[in-house]
């Protein structure tokens, strides 16, 4: 395997080498830029599949001095995906901002190749002082990067987020450098272990001066304003980089920092901090009319979120799988909307009427991008909130359930309401046609949130898997066929239908045809097989109507079937957007369509909280729902 170091030592050599690539040709530093990130993805990929697959996390010690005397780097899992995921949306930034003039000059690409270095070492180091470095090195990459833009509002913002960053860097190295005063050491490992043996008087101070420093770096509520300014006033395509490189270091880094603040206070107030950022943060993003300031709540809100659950994953309360989820399904979809919002140019909301009606690639990863973000299912955000909110559920915290959901509904107001213009029919907002490499991110984005959510469906739904899985796979191929003739559309969702029910109704795992659910389903799929029947000699307005049919049967099908309590609520989650789309596809159908998705979404919130307080009763399938009494699904 290559050595981890690599992932940070050649990023950041070739960023000081590119100037002098660049005498041989703009093209030959652009290739050494773009074959530098494709090395660090490959690396961190391949170190991420051995990890999975049982190997040994890689420590690497610098100056051949063992820690706590000498620095060292980690490479786990976590931190290789994070790497992994960093090079990733550094190479699809690097191919988007490549066809903008001021961040694909050499001055933009040297600054890009820092960010993601040192991003890399914020996330696998390991040693407190280390980690100042590099965030100075992502702060002044990340202030470089933003002054780019010949906008006045790019500018300005770009200044506030310099101030306030500056503000946040004394507040950590004094932090630091009490710390180190106090424990005698500088790796975060050590000084965790000494911590709870301090008697020094004003070690909470110290501790809040380093807590300060990382909420203000996370901008989290209520110093979230520059960030949101950063957001409305520089190219989007640049928040993306810092999104997916910077925003997640910062982040892991306040993990790794968990450990220093374990007593209950600490824990409450950093929680408090994080559900107050989520709840503020998406309400104040409903006010927006400007689509880039209204991504910029958003972000906010997320990480808020995630700051949130990470006093819990550290204690045990919440699993630490909840938080990566979210934060990789965050990660892709934000990034995937960034890019987007930088090739359609729309400022406000109503600039988005219509959007991406040339481009069907491009409106279905809008539709999935929004879906992911809003915590739908396939996507990961639903299964790390889920997993976040059944944890809650069974221990003393289960009160956080209220404030989560309230901020989960928020969510679902303003970005359904934004999917609702770009869906309503009209003109779309002139617009110049996009290059490749501005969609290659999109594309790969939301592809990626896809494949890896559909893989946590695979063990939801029992024997009743294989049909649902199949009505499912059919709908999304039908979907994207979209060009192909409806009656030919029509004839495929008959045999998709059809082979539903011989799958479901034949062989050893059938199921019984006299057993209610098994009446149910035949049910469904009896009235679906009529309706397309019905519908062959139709031609629906919109392509897609096949499809989203079949997805919308493969979830009524999968909330009749489903043993489990989370399987039950992902087909009821899946049938609430599939049914949204359809209404959606008629001429005048957006407006009531949002309105609907708003009502079924707050419906499902409810049912979501009362499936939680089934959680806490102890049922943990659908038919144990009927084994508990008043008291129990009250508590």
């Amino acid at each position: 395997m290559v050595s981890p170091i690599l992932l940070v030592a050649v990023p950041l050599g070739a960023a000081f080498l590119l100037p002098l690539f660049d005498r041989l040709g703009r093209p030959v530093a652009r290739a050494v830029h773009l074959a530098v990130l494709v090395f660090s993805l490959a690396v961190s990929g391949s170190w991420l599949l051995a990890l999975l697959q049982g190997a040994a996390p890689a420590e690497v010690l610098t100056g051949g001095w063992l820690p706590p005397i000498g620095i060292n780097l980690r490479l786990g899992p976590m931190e290789a995906g994070l790497v992994a995921l960093a090079a990733l949306t550094g190479l699809a930034s690097a191919l988007y901002l490549a066809h903008h003039e001021e961040q694909g000059d050499l001055r933009g690409i040297v600054i890009q190749l820092l960010l993601v270095a040192g991003a890399t070492g914020l996330i696998m180091t390991r040693d407190l002082f280390n980690t100042f470095v590099f965030l100075e090195i992502t702060g002044i990459g990340s202030y470089a990067i933003v002054a780019f833009g010949k906008e006045r509002e790019g500018l300005e913002a770009g200044f506030k987020y310099m101030l306030i960053g500056s503000v946040a860097s004394v507040l950590v190295l004094l932090g630091i450098a009490f710390l180190y005063k106090t424990t005698g050491t500088l790796n975060i490992d050590d000084m965790a272990g000494r911590l709870p043996h301090v008697a020094v008087a004003g070690i909470g101070t110290v501790l809040l001066l380093l807590l300060a420093g990382l909420a203000i770096e996370l901008k989290l509520f209520p110093l979230n304003g520059p960030a949101i300014d950063l957001y409305d006033g520089v190219e989007p395509g640049v928040v993306a980089l810092l999104v997916g490189t910077v925003v997640n270091a910062v982040l892991f880094t306040f993990w790794k920092l968990q450990p220093f603040y374990s007593g209950a206070s600490w824990q409450t107030a950093i929680e408090a901090i994080g559900m107050t950022t989520f709840v503020v943060a998406n309400l104040l993003a409903i006010r927006q009319q400007r689509v880039r300031r209204m991504l910029g709540y958003s972000s906010s809100a997320q990480i808020g979120l995630l700051v949130f659950l990470l006093p819990l994953a550290a204690d045990g309360t919440v699993p630490v799988a909840a938080v990566v989820l979210l934060l990789v399904n965050h990660a892709l979809a934000k990034a995937a909307l960034l890019w987007m919002a930088g090739v359609h140019g729309g400022e406000t909301v109503e600039d988005w009427r219509g959007a991406f009606a040339s481009s069907p690639l491009l409106r279905l990863a809008m539709v999935v991008s929004v879906l992911a973000i809003a915590g739908m299912p396939p996507f990961l955000g639903f299964f790390g909130k889920w997993q976040a909110l059944e944890a809650l559920a069974a221990s003393p915290a289960a009160w956080w359930i209220a404030p989560l959901l309230v901020g989960s509904l928020l969510e679902l107001v303003y970005y359904f309401r934004w999917l609702a213009a770009a869906r309503e029919a009209g003109e779309e907002t002139p617009s110049r046609v996009p290059a490749l490499g501005e969609i290659f991110g999109t594309a790969v984005f939301a592809a990626l949130a896809i494949g890896l959510g559909v893989r946590f469906l695979e063990p939801l739904w029992g024997g009743a898997a294989a049909p649902v899985a199949l009505l499912g796979a059919a709908g999304g191929v039908l979907v994207l066929l979209r060009s192909i003739p409806s009656r030919l559309r029509g004839v495929l969702t008959l045999a998709a239908l059809g082979a539903a029910a011989w799958a479901l109704f034949s062989g050893a795992q059938a199921s019984p045809l006299w057993s209610l659910e098994g009446l149910f389903a035949a049910l469904v799929l009896f009235g679906a097989l009529v309706a397309s029947l019905a519908g062959l000699g139709w031609k629906p307005e919109r392509g897609s109507y096949h499809g989203l049919f079949l997805l919308l049967v493969s979830s009524i099908l999968a909330v009749v079937l489903s043993p489990s309590l989370l399987g039950f609520f992902a087909g009821w989650e899946l049938m609430t957007w599939s049914s949204y789309l359809l209404v959606g596809q008629g001429r005048k159908g957006a407006r009531p369509g949002y309105l609907y998705i708003l009502f079924s979404g707050a419906a499902g919130l409810v049912v979501l909280a009362g499936l939680m307080a089934a959680v806490a009763g102890g049922a943990t399938t659908v038919r144990g729902l009927g084994s508990l009494t008043g008291g129990h699904a009250l508590a």
